[in-house]
């Protein structure tokens, strides 16, 4: 069995399907075809990881350029000292894929390959790539043969490894949220290799921004690992404890029978307009409360609506309380008249003054009545007996309207 067929040509048609991420475990020498692949994945968009053993660097027929092409995809490698590594007897190939599935593959035994969806299987791989991964070093170019990279000389391998300490940057756009309200993280880091968040939101990128809901008071942990360092930042999301009150204004389109939702101004919230006659949905509901009240109509239940017609400038209080004290908000609704027409003005003057002509200071006759097939048509359209003069026709009076010549009707 040749070392260049690990692993073998069914893992790496597996490994092919991958569309998300791909973390892939090579712990012996394999063949050029697994590198190539892996880079492939990286230029369409997967997330690509793969860890390497020191010693095993050096073995491979990889260049300089392959761990550059590989970092520029976005792709990242990374290297573990060999005496550190937690696999009892025989060494797996291994890659998890999609974050729901695992191939494994013995280097002793490639035509044992495994793959699996369950569970248990995937966070097996994923707890001994956790445990590897805070050992290891990444890498932009390979170290020359012999160099190991854990010495501390300034090699130009050492020099390459090399990182920037960690800065991180954690934040959320309010300090209290609703049940199941969304709301946003936001997040900077720079100088490292790995960043992920607890909750189950796993690993991200060095910047970017979450949609979050919780159901209760939560702290979220960022924390960021380079090969030199880890470090972590906690940020507190607390479920408010204090009555408040949601709700919303809609009317109906007359023609499509569709709910249209209506909105305020940014300068004046909580205050809307409608015209007079129009019917309003007034929803809401309540958080915290143990009692609803509406001015001007009384007890309300904790969450649900009412059919309103206002008539005029009408102001909504609600008065939500609960164990944490009292929330007020008032919603406004100004009602505007239905325009009316009270006058209709007439386009056409009540008398009309009939000239048979015109003079002009410059009387000429237009271009467009020397032309002869105007002319043509012009007399034709007046309609005149045989033998008749065009004068007394429409062109006659075209003749007199822009020349002031000719023979009156």
């Amino acid at each position: 069995m040749a070392l260049s067929k690990i692993p073998t040509d069914h893992f790496l048609a597996e490994l092919g399907h991958a569309r998300r991420s791909v973390k892939a475990f090579i712990p012996a020498i394999a063949g050029l075809r697994l590198f190539l692949l892996l880079l492939e994945l990286a230029k369409k968009g997967v997330r690509v990881e793969i860890v390497l053993p020191a010693s095993l660097l050096p073995k491979l027929d990889l260049k300089e350029a392959y761990f550059q092409n590989l970092q520029r995809a976005g792709g990242r490698a990374f290297l573990f000292p060999d005496d550190q590594l937690p696999l009892p007897g025989p060494r797996q190939f291994f890659a998890l894929i999609d974050e729901e599935e695992v191939l494994y593959e013995s280097a002793l035994d490639p035509a044992a390959l495994h793959r699996s969806r369950q569970e248990t299987d995937y966070l097996r791989f994923q707890r001994l790539y956790d445990r590897l991964q805070p050992n290891c070093r990444a890498i932009t170019a390979p170290p020359p043969p012999g160099d190991d990279p854990r010495d501390a000389s300034p090699s130009a391998s050492r020099r390459a490894l090399r990182r920037p300490q960690l800065h991180i940057r954690l934040s959320a756009d309010r300090p209290e949220a609703l049940p199941d309200e969304t709301f946003t993280l936001e997040w900077h880091v720079q100088g490292a290799d790995r960043i992920w968040f607890n909750h189950g939101i796993g690993e991200v990128p060095g910047k970017g921004i979450k949609l979050v809901a919780i159901k209760q008071t939560t702290e979220f942990e960022l924390t960021a690992e380079n090969r030199q360092e880890r470090q972590s930042r906690t940020l507190t999301v607390r479920i408010s404890e204090a009555p408040r009150v949601e709700y919303r204004l809609t009317t109906t389109d007359p023609v499509t029978e569709e709910e249209i939702a209506l909105t305020s101004r940014d300068d004046l919230p909580d205050h809307y307009a409608i015209i007079e006659g129009q019917v309003l949905r007034l929803s809401w509901r309540s958080f915290n409360a143990q009692s609803l009240e509406i001015d001007g109509i009384g007890p309300v239940e904790l969450s649900g609506f009412r059919i309103l017609v206002p008539e005029k400038l009408t102001a909504f209080t609600f008065q939500a309380r609960g164990e944490k004290g009292t929330a007020v908000r008032t919603v406004v609704v100004n009602v505007f008249p239905i325009p009316r027409i009270t006058q209709l003005y007439s386009a056409k003057p009540p008398e009309v003054e009939i000239r048979t002509s015109v003079e002009f200071s410059e009387p000429s006759i237009p271009l467009w009545l020397d032309i002869p097939e105007n002319q043509d048509k012009l007399k034709a359209a007046s309609a005149l007996p045989d033998g008749a003069r065009p004068e007394r026709g429409i062109w006659g009076l075209l003749k007199r309207l822009f020349t002031g010549k000719g023979s009156s009707p």
